[in-house]
């Protein structure tokens, strides 16, 4: 055979290769958009969502209200596609007079670090009508003032997602709702970018879902996109909210009474103080319980003006889910006070100072798993005495855990 011809079918091989990757269901991250549009010369964002794996066209959310640095509406949403597990987002918009057009803006999660990391992807067309692409650097200060110097998603908390096509959990859309889907949804389909989404309808099915009782019962309703991107996001937060309290220099001293702060059944923070510090601790807690209450407060006053007129609540009282019980509050409180941590940057609301960590699972569990792990490294007794927790706190587990502590501080 010619080596010319083997060449050619070298090549053919490797593009034929590198397409079924694509077309598989292979995680993406940044470095492997970076080699796509590096190896593939890609020019546009229209390129590049065309040779996105189908996993990442078809696990979407769609905000028509953004407060990010990509402008939306009703008609041209802002997308955010999110994957099997939201590892790694990737966002676009689709109206060409909307701010950040000509930019994708992706987030990655590294498990081994435990950590997010954020980068943009810009297309600029020069004047000779070539179009380039430039990657920010990780993190880049534009990034840094929305989502944190120790960065971390930006996402409103369940039940509650003003602004994003089903805002309110398992209600049906108001009027405005269903009037600006329809928009979207009749030009969808010859959309330079929207045309790449795949299974517009399924989303708009269920966007409009809302269980009956017997739904429920038999566990057939459908998750809506927000609620799956919350429970996606909140887990990864959870990991990274563990990664960033071990990493302190101080944990070692505070390890004991952190990992019972991350306990549901170790209840009684005082008594891992000394005595003559347990009033003081006592009360420094319950002032930051009604501090954080009273900013949640306003926090859901904010989300449910955002909300477009019509929208049904069915008299949602004080977000209050179990992950930001007490148990959370403790954690959150141990850490100010101990390591010295601003928790307020925890949480994934868009409003800020808010102490509002509402989730449709228990992140708290995780942290604490993620913790246990650590202490166990230097303490193999606190695994085997988990097992003895009960809740009310008056388990081996909580009293060795305030031995411990109270020593370690002495």
């Amino acid at each position: 055979m010619p080596a010319a011809t083997c060449r050619i079918l070298s090549l053919l091989l490797l593009v034929g290769l590198w397409q079924s990757a694509l077309c598989s269901d292979a995680p993406l991250g940044l470095s492997a958009i970076h080699q796509l549009v590096t190896e593939r010369k890609v020019s546009s964002v229209e390129e590049l969502l065309s040779q996105l794996p189908t996993q990442y066209r078809s696990r979407f959310t769609l905000v028509f209200a953004s407060r990010s640095l990509q402008g939306a509406s009703f008609e041209n949403p802002r997308v955010i596609l999110y994957g099997a597990d939201a590892q790694f987002i990737l966002t676009f918009n689709g109206n060409a007079q909307d701010r950040g057009v000509e930019s994708v803006e992706m987030l990655e999660f590294d498990p081994s670090a435990r950590q997010f990391a954020l980068q943009e992807l810009t297309f600029r067309a020069s004047p000779d009508g070539e179009s380039s692409a430039e990657f920010s650097a990780i993190n880049p200060e534009k990034c840094v003032g929305c989502h944190g110097k120790v960065s971390r998603p930006v996402w409103d908390t369940y039940p509650l997602w003003p602004g994003a096509y089903g805002e309110v959990h398992q209600e049906r859309p108001s009027a405005a709702e269903i009037e600006g889907f329809e928009g979207f949804l009749r030009q969808q389909p010859a959309h330079p970018r929207y045309r790449h989404l795949m299974g517009v309808q399924a989303f708009a099915y269920r966007y409009r879902f809302s269980p009956t009782a017997r739904e429920k019962y038999d566990a057939v309703q459908v998750e809506s996109p927000n609620e799956e991107l919350s429970v996606f996001l909140n887990r990864l937060n959870a990991q990274s909210i563990a990664a960033e309290i071990v990493r302190q220099e101080a944990f070692a001293t505070h390890r004991y009474a952190l990992l019972a702060a991350a306990s549901r059944d170790c209840i009684d923070m005082e008594e891992f103080f000394p005595d003559d510090l347990r009033a003081a601790i006592r009360q420094r807690l319950r002032e930051f319980s009604d501090l954080s209450d009273a900013i949640n407060t306003r926090q859901l006053e904010s989300k449910r003006d955002r909300l477009l007129p019509g929208s049904r609540l069915r008299g949602l009282a004080l977000a209050s889910s179990i992950d930001d019980a007490d148990s959370l509050k403790r954690l959150r409180f141990m850490a100010e006070t101990t390591l010295g941590l601003d928790t307020h940057a925890w949480t994934l609301a868009l409003e800020k100072g808010s102490s509002d960590f509402t989730a449709p699972h228990r992140a708290i569990d995780e942290i604490e798993r993620a913790m246990l792990d650590e202490v166990a490294l230097g303490d193999r007794h606190v695994k085997a005495l988990r097992v003895y927790g009960s809740p009310g706190g008056n388990s081996k587990y909580c009293s060795y855990l305030a031995r411990q502590n109270r020593a370690s501080l002495n």
